[in-house]
């Protein structure tokens, strides 16, 4: 699914697999590793990518617990959304919060949690 991301939007807006450090106040040094990040520089947003084969309540806690601190310490100035990108969806997944279908990647919103099947 990164390949059909980079085919789309090209390595100067989707960048795979980056790896960062960090250090929150009171704790060690830790890494974490986003599947992919998409930017888009005009309207200066980025969008969180978590590639799963299946929908799974893990994507909400790696994005919304892990990831997305890190990138608003990052990116303070940004508009930071998050989509997990599934090959099968299953709408009776238990989810700790409301999913959003979403054909449209670059349709997705700060604050929602959204879901792109993509085959």
């Amino acid at each position: 699914m990164n390949r059909k991301l980079l085919n789309e939007f090209g390595f100067a807006r989707y960048i795979p697999s980056q790896w960062f450090s960090y250090q929150f106040v009171g704790q060690k040094k830790a890494f974490c590793q986003t599947d992919g990040l998409l930017f888009t520089p005009k309207q200066m947003k980025v969008l969180i990518v978590e590639v799963k084969y299946k929908h799974t309540p893990g994507a909400y806690w790696q994005l919304e617990d892990k990831y997305l601190p890190v990138m608003k310490w990052l990116f303070r100035d940004w508009e930071i959304s998050t989509v997990e990108i599934v090959k099968w969806y299953d709408p009776s997944t238990q989810f700790p919060t409301e999913v959003l279908l979403k054909k449209d990647i670059l349709s997705v919103r700060p604050h929602e949690f959204a879901v792109h099947i993509m085959s």
